[in-house]
């Protein structure tokens, strides 16, 4: 494990980041860690997609971090992801003990989080008409709120 943890610090100080893939769930995820002690800017996550195409959106995303960019509300990012583009939305902590084990790990807090996510072929959004529901496997969106109580 320190291994792991060595390999993670040096992603985080050359790159930004680094990506943690999980390829043992369905559907399968991955999500950066370093974002939030680099940068203070949400943990990214995105599921569905191939890992190499995931690494490569999370890594462009976070060079736009890096410059200066913030996605801390709801995003559209036309220059990222193909001709549709992505979108990032915010999300509540709820979310980070089911998905961002190590990140939880690693940083020794709780810390602010994001979805990436990805339109249908026709370039619609999970949560717009007419989008392709064949997808909604691959892609849960995850709740930004809290449950109810």
């Amino acid at each position: 494990m320190e291994k792991f943890i060595k390999r993670v610090r040096k992603d985080i100080a050359n790159h930004g980041c680094s990506v943690i893939a999980v390829g043992d769930e369905e559907p399968p995820f991955a999500y950066t860690v370093g974002l939030w002690s680099r940068f203070k800017h949400p943990e990214l996550i995105v599921f569905g997609l191939p890992t190499d195409l995931t690494a490569d959106l999370l890594n462009a995303i976070t060079a736009k971090i890096a410059a200066g960019a913030e996605f801390k509300v709801f995003s559209r990012l036309h220059d990222v992801g193909g001709k549709f583009g992505l979108q990032v939305k915010p999300l509540h902590g709820m979310h980070l003990d089911r998905y961002f084990g190590f990140g939880l790990r690693f940083h020794g807090q709780e810390f602010p989080i994001a979805q990436v996510v990805w339109p249908d072929r026709a370039g619609r959004f999970p949560e717009e008409p007419g989008h392709d529901q064949s997808y909604a496997d691959l892609q849960p969106v995850l709740s930004g709120a809290p449950p109810a109580p």
